[in-house]
């Protein structure tokens, strides 16, 4: 059903020129980090297998490609992970002559692996990471589609100016917050401490909002923006796709209701296909610079034992045994804080601890001050 509006639609759209929109406006920074879908050509497309925890490739992945990973997701947000490619244009790379949601199987691993650490003994973890990726992506479908009505009215191209302007600034389109917004409200159905769905108590995990929250949160501009109010990120994205005006302050109100809008039926499992892409390493393709260092072991200072609170003690314990355990973890925020040399993770909702490395490549650290967010500089 997708194929046929596309089909019905753009055939009577005049030619797509970006040349006539070479001056169009956005004030929304660039991205630091620009990422192409065309990076993942080195991989392989195969047909996403049926069995949703079925791996066709090696679990064995070492620290640095975790490291990789989670620096790229931090860095580009989900679209690292998974993308939705429009049938708009299927004739172009990544991947001729396919289209729709094509999941990154490393990416899939990486999930699972930081789920299977936070959930010792859990199941079903490479399906519920499949569902999360896919309420995500499915967002970017159903705009794309709901999109195409309103190009048939107006006879115009509605859809590729919104995605030339954000060329440069891709994590900071409202639509990623909205796609990302979409996969929160699957996780929280699935926490059997926020809902009692049917799937809660078949595939959900209590606490599973938690970690996706945090997972969301370390990623970069509009897909940390998830949680904010639904109607103003609808508006924010209508008053740049219809009316030219992309600010995160611009408003849209009256076509805020349409954003994501789509006749029914033509979004379904069914009608937008799914792909999975092997052969891909992050290691190959991010900067050793964005990776994620691993943590071996800590070494408190002097001065750090006396900044842990009388009562902290076990805060930090746990804290310092999930960062051994592997430092990619979403709630500990591990990150390059300030220079020389400092890094940060998070303790609570109120406290963290900075670090020093000692030797990175043995993953050997110093720990050297505790404190409340504003005492360590993070406002």
């Amino acid at each position: 059903m997708a194929i046929s509006i596309f089909n019905e639609v753009l055939s009577k759209l005049p030619q797509f020129n970006p040349k006539d929109f070479e001056r169009i406006e956005i004030n929304y920074p660039n991205d630091e980090f620009q990422l192409e879908a065309e990076l993942f050509e080195s991989g392989e497309v195969i047909p996403l297998p049926r069995d949703n925890e079925f791996d066709p490739e090696s679990q064995s992945v070492n620290e640095e490609e975790m490291g990789a990973t989670e620096g790229g997701i931090r860095a580009a947000g989900i679209e690292i992970l998974a993308f939705y490619k429009s049938y708009r244009h299927i004739n172009k790379p990544p991947f001729r002559g396919e289209w729709g949601i094509f999941y990154i199987n490393r990416g899939i691993q990486h999930i699972t692996q930081m789920l299977s650490l936070e959930f010792p003994g859990a199941s079903n973890l490479r399906e519920i990471t499949l569902n999360f990726l896919w309420n995500h992506e499915i967002f970017h479908a159903k705009f794309d589609v709901g999109v195409l009505g309103f190009e048939a009215f107006s006879k115009k191209h509605l859809y590729l100016p919104q995605q030339l302007a954000f060329r440069r600034s891709k994590s900071h389109q409202p639509e990623e917050a909205l796609a990302n917004a979409s996969a929160w409200k699957y996780v929280k159905s699935i926490d059997p401490n926020m809902s009692s769905s049917r799937s809660a108590h078949t595939i959900g995990l209590p606490g599973i909002s938690d970690f996706f929250f945090q997972f969301m949160k370390n990623q970069p501009a509009a897909y940390s923006r998830f949680d904010e109010n639904l109607f103003e990120l609808k508006s924010e994205t209508a008053a740049g796709i219809f009316n030219g005006q992309r600010s995160k302050f611009a408003r849209s109100n009256d076509l805020a209701p349409w954003i994501g809008l789509h006749p029914s039926g033509s979004c379904s499992r069914s009608n937008i296909p799914e792909h999975l892409v092997v052969g891909i390493s992050y290691t190959k393709l991010i900067s050793p610079a964005r990776f994620i260092p691993n943590v071996k072991e800590i070494r408190e200072t002097p001065k750090f034992l006396s900044d842990v609170l009388p009562g902290h003690q076990s805060y930090w314990e746990k804290t310092k045994s999930k960062l051994i355990k592997s430092s990619c973890l979403p709630g500990l925020d591990f990150k390059y804080f300030e220079p020389p040399d400092i890094w940060s993770a998070r303790v609570n909702d109120n406290f963290r601890a900075h670090f020093s490395p000692i030797s990175i490549a043995q993953g050997i650290w110093e720990a050297l001050s505790y404190g409340n967010h504003k005492k360590m500089g993070h406002g």
